[in-house]
C-alpha cells in the first residue's frame, strides 16, 4: 500500500475527515518542544496511522474515538526525546490538569486513559494495568492499546529505529512504506488537497 492508496482509502470511509477534526485539538502550547521529535508533526503522524489503521481494520466510531484523542495528547507530558517511561503518567495527569478536552461517554473516556497512560510501557505490564481502569470492555482496550503502539512504533522511521518484526498486527508491518513517505511530507494537511 502506498501513501496514495492509503489516502484513498480514508477518504472512502470518513479517516480524513476525522484526522482534519481531531488535528483541531493539537496546540504547540501543550508541548514542552512542539518542533521536537516528539511533538506536533509526530503527534499528527501518529493520529493519521491511527486513522489509517481503525479504517483498515474497520473499527467503529467509538473505538476510533478513543484512537485519536489519544493520539492528540499521548506525549504532551514528554520533556525529554530519550526514553521515558512515565511520560504517558505525566501526559495524562496534565489532560486532567488543564481540562482538556475528554470524551463524553465515561467507558471510552476511561480507555482513552488507558492508552495514553500505558502507551509507553512495555506490552506485558501495559495489558496487565487493564484490571485497574474498571473498564466494562478491558478487551477491547487492550486491543486498543496494540493497535495505538503500533501507530506510534510505525513513527520510529524519523528517528530510523523501526523494526518492523516488533509491530504487533500484520496489517501494521503493510504499512512502512506508508510511515517512511509520511516522514517525508512537511505537513500533513497539504496531502487532502490531492485528494
Amino acid at each position: 500500500m502506498t501513501l496514495k492508496d492509503a489516502l484513498s482509502c480514508m477518504q472512502k470511509n470518513g479517516a480524513l475527515d476525522r484526522y482534519e477534526k481531531y488535528t483541531q485539538y493539537i496546540y504547540p502550547a501543550y508541548f514542552h518542544n512542539p518542533k521536537g521529535i516528539h511533538g506536533i508533526n509526530h503527534t499528527k503522524r501518529v493520529l493519521f496511522l491511527v486513522e489509517l489503521l481503525a479504517a483498515l481494520e474497520n473499527l467503529v466510531e467509538p473505538e476510533r474515538d478513543v484512537l485519536s484523542m489519544a493520539a492528540v495528547y499521548h506525549d504532551i507530558g514528554r520533556t525529554s526525546d530519550g526514553a521515558d517511561r512515565a511520560h504517558g503518567y505525566v501526559s495524562l495527569s496534565k489532560v486532567e490538569r488543564m481540562g482538556l478536552e475528554r470524551l463524553e461517554d465515561l467507558e471510552e473516556d476511561t480507555a482513552m486513559k488507558y492508552l495514553i497512560e500505558t502507551h509507553c510501557i512495555n506490552d506485558k505490564d501495559a495489558l496487565a494495568l487493564v484490571v485497574g481502569y474498571g473498564l466494562k470492555k478491558p478487551g477491547r482496550a487492550k486491543s486498543l492499546l496494540m493497535l495505538f503502539k503500533d501507530a506510534d512504533g510505525l513513527d520510529r522511521v524519523r528517528i530510523n529505529d523501526l523494526n518492523p518484526g516488533m509491530l504487533r498486527l500484520p496489517v501494521s508491518r503493510e504499512l512502512v512504506q506508508i510511515a517512511e513517505e509520511l516522514l517525508l511530507v512537511p505537513d500533513i494537511n497539504t496531502l487532502f488537497s490531492a485528494t
